[in-house]
């Protein structure tokens, strides 16, 4: 009880010179709260974060869609006939009721650049997938394996992109998690309020 708490709101990690934490805050905007203690005498406590992420439905999204097959590397899904389709706001598996086994999934949005720069985006799977960004392949993570985390970088101006994910599972658990990070960005799940349904 007589820690003081500071905290940062961009997602940056907080420090002795931080905003202290005085009363409960008001988010009204896409933020990441991280939060440490700090105690004269002991070392500063593990820092705590929290993302809040506002979307509208009607323009926010993800447009995806189901294959049933038995793979063991990704094939030209969009060749293949989808058995269903729909929207998530964050590329991922929990929104979608899922096989354990023997599927593929295509996902594709516009992710939106407010800041000209590099830009390193990464995926982890298990099994196999693929990121594109701008049509261009990013990170290949492709075959069977366990989760497995592997990035790219590519240079945005800003704008809308088009960026899109493949993914297959086979055997064993599934996941499949996208991020991406920048000089102005910290490493994070890209937030559906970044993500939209049509360039417009």
């Amino acid at each position: 009880s007589e820690a003081t708490i500071r905290y940062t709101l961009d997602g940056s990690e907080p420090n002795s010179s931080s905003q202290i934490y005085k009363k409960p805050l008001i988010v009204t905007n896409s933020t990441i709260i991280v939060a440490r203690a700090y105690l004269d005498g002991y070392k500063s406590s593990m820092i705590s974060k929290m993302s809040y992420d506002f979307i509208d439905p009607d323009k926010n999204g993800i447009n995806w869609n189901y294959y049933e097959g038995s793979f063991t590397v990704l094939p030209d899904l969009e060749k293949l006939q989808s058995v269903k389709s729909g929207e998530v706001f964050q590329f991922g598996l929990n929104e979608i009721e899922l096989p354990k086994y023997n599927f593929g999934l295509t996902f594709n949005s516009f992710i939106k650049i407010e800041i000209d720069g590099e830009y390193e985006f990464s995926i982890s799977s298990n099994d196999g997938s693929k990121l594109y960004v701008n049509n261009k392949l990013i990170v290949d993570n492709d075959g069977e394996h366990g989760p497995r985390q592997l990035s790219g970088s590519i240079y945005l101006y800003k704008g809308m992109h088009p960026i899109s994910a493949e993914y297959f599972q086979s055997g064993g658990s599934k996941t499949l998690l996208v991020f991406y990070k920048s000089d102005k960005i910290p490493f994070q799940v890209i937030p559906g309020s970044v993500l939209f349904k049509s360039k417009e």
